[in-house]
């Protein structure tokens, strides 16, 4: 699981509430099948998103001041108290323990016929 999903996923489990410990991922190939992860919940890792996501809204959308790249390594939010470097190295630690739960061939996810998908071409 791609290290960049870590964040929407432990959100998501958040918004399902508390008795929701672990998420299942998908991911889909054209033609090599699809795997399902399960990625567990991880309380505390949840926590410091959210303390890093109220000083990004405070130094930026409050101050209605533009970031710049890197903004958390330029200026470490300390006022949050999160390291921010070991959020980052959690973060991919998160995506290295999804655990692979199934693997679904190719020939057996389901695909869409020949047919568009676009309802302006059903003319």
């Amino acid at each position: 699981v791609g290290a960049w999903y870590m964040p929407q996923l432990q959100l998501e489990m958040l918004c399902a509430g508390e008795t929701c410990r672990s998420a299942i991922f998908g991911s889909c190939s054209a033609s090599r099948g699809m795997n399902l992860f399960r990625v567990e919940r991880d309380d505390e890792y949840i926590r410091d998103m959210l303390s890093l996501l109220r000083a990004f809204y405070e130094r930026h959308l409050v101050t209605d001041r533009d970031p710049e790249p890197d903004f958390f390594f330029k200026e470490p939010p300390v006022e949050c108290g999160v390291d921010y470097p070991a959020f980052l190295n959690r973060t991919a630690e998160l995506a290295r323990n999804a655990t692979k739960w199934i693997h679904v061939t190719h020939r057996q996810v389901q695909r869409r016929g020949a047919e568009s998908a676009f309802l302006d071409a059903a003319s």
